[in-house]
């Protein structure tokens, strides 16, 4: 239940080649030797790519639920021999959650032998979360030196709505409560994120060996953040018929004033945000390697979600701050080259896992998987599909076992073909 914490799930621009590879950010399998989760070989391509990935998902608990949805796009491109460019779109924090309490609690009872005894019961509904819109540059250093540089644009929008139900108790029978639903309550809560978020990349190329470091720092992060109480389909909450508003999106409220509103503000500005920038580390990791013709493996440490910001903390979900991370991942590959003429030039076959320790302020929990998965080079134009099997273990929360499924495309063209050598 990761999506109660902070502003939802974290996502991590992980592709399916990615996920089958035990959810490697670093490392790629392909013929380029370019991986979209890792900027700093974005430069490899002299090709114009255009990327496209799809995750699927489903758990297994108490209560299953499956989802679809876009997880990135992008479009990178060669501006010189040893630079490349890229813009894409991908979620940074989701949620996507129903709740409702099956007994609530009484009030009153305690008061006086006379007074009434009122049950509150309450559903939940959330919606939205944070995207980034980001900007890669990409560069060759020497033949064993690259760099990347990334800027996360994040916005978006979030709601949760609380509708509490207010009963009085009416008469029990054969040992069971009977209510009398007598009035109802009903609260939208709706925030507005501005902000973002950088990173850099270092990768280094030692004959058959690789070394990947990364580091990301959270700028500034400021929240519109909007209550409305009791709001109705119509102006008059007494007019026949009328209910309470129902709500799909922030553009449900463009017309109404909410009841309370305030902006709140990190505690930095862009100005000060370079003097705070190794204070305010978010993302670190280290990855390495060991590649022959047709054999690779990989390891790679990670540590995520390692500052909060003060302007989230106030208006977390449920008041769960969202949990720090560290991830140890694994990976295995074998490619099998097609010299004849055929509908492809490689097929990659991928496996691998990982286990993160998830970091709550005064628990622990922990999120294990195995992930496999394969892919299809045809001409640089590539097709990756890739599955996790994973159980998810927080203390508070019943264990969630999950499956979880990227399929990414991904087609090169000489749009913007440049004179290096092929």
């Amino acid at each position: 239940m990761l999506e109660l914490h902070g502003t939802g799930i974290r996502y991590n621009n992980i592709n399916a080649m990615g996920l089958g590879l035990g959810e490697s950010t670093f490392f790629s399998d392909n013929l380029k030797s370019v991986s979209l989760s890792s900027i700093a070989t974005y430069w490899k391509s002299n090709l114009t790519r255009i990327s496209f990935s799809n995750q699927f998902s489903h758990n297994f608990s108490e209560y299953p639920d499956n989802d679809i949805r876009i997880s990135s796009f992008s479009f990178t491109f060669p501006t010189s021999s040893y630079n490349a460019v890229s813009f894409g779109l991908s979620p940074y924090t989701r949620a996507d959650i129903d709740l409702q309490e099956t007994d609530g609690y009484f009030i009153g009872s305690g008061i006086s032998d006379f007074a009434d005894v009122i049950n509150l019961r309450s559903d939940y509904k959330i919606r939205g979360g944070i995207s980034s819109a980001y900007f890669v540059f990409s560069t060759k250093i020497n033949n064993s030196f690259s760099l990347g540089f990334k800027i996360d644009r994040l916005f978006g929008n979030q709601f949760h709505t609380k509708k509490t139900f207010i009963s009085s108790f009416d008469s029990f029978a054969e040992s069971e409560f009977q209510y009398s639903q007598q009035d109802s309550t009903y609260k939208i809560v709706f925030n507005e994120f501005s902000g973002y978020k950088v990173q850099m990349d270092w990768l280094i190329d030692l004959s058959k060996h690789q070394i990947a470091f990364s580091a990301a720092s959270m700028g500034p992060m400021d929240v519109n953040h909007r209550v409305f109480i009791n709001e109705y389909t119509s102006s008059n909450p007494y007019q026949p018929g009328n209910t309470f508003l129902h709500v799909d999106s922030g553009d449900d409220l463009l017309q109404r004033d909410p009841d309370y509103s305030t902006y709140i503000q990190d505690d930095i500005n862009t100005n000060s945000f370079l003097d705070n920038i190794f204070n305010r580390l978010d993302d670190y990791s280290i990855g390495y390697h060991y590649y022959t013709g047709k054999f690779g493996m990989l390891l790679e440490y990670k540590k995520n979600d390692l500052f909060n910001n003060p302007s989230l903390s106030s208006i977390n979900l449920f008041n769960y701050n969202k949990p720090s991370t560290i991830s140890y991942n694994m990976g295995l590959y074998k490619k099998y080259l097609n010299k004849k003429n055929a509908f492809w030039d490689v097929i990659c076959l991928r496996i691998g896992g990982y286990y993160k320790e998830l970091l709550f302020v005064n628990s622990k929990g922990a999120d294990t998987a195995i992930t496999m998965g394969f892919g299809i080079d045809k001409d640089s134009n590539l097709i990756d599909f890739g599955v996790k099997f994973g159980k998810l273990n927080i203390g508070e929360f019943q264990d969630e076992n999950y499956i979880d499924a990227i399929l990414s495309i991904e087609v090169g063209n000489r749009w913007f073909e440049n004179s290096r050598s092929k």
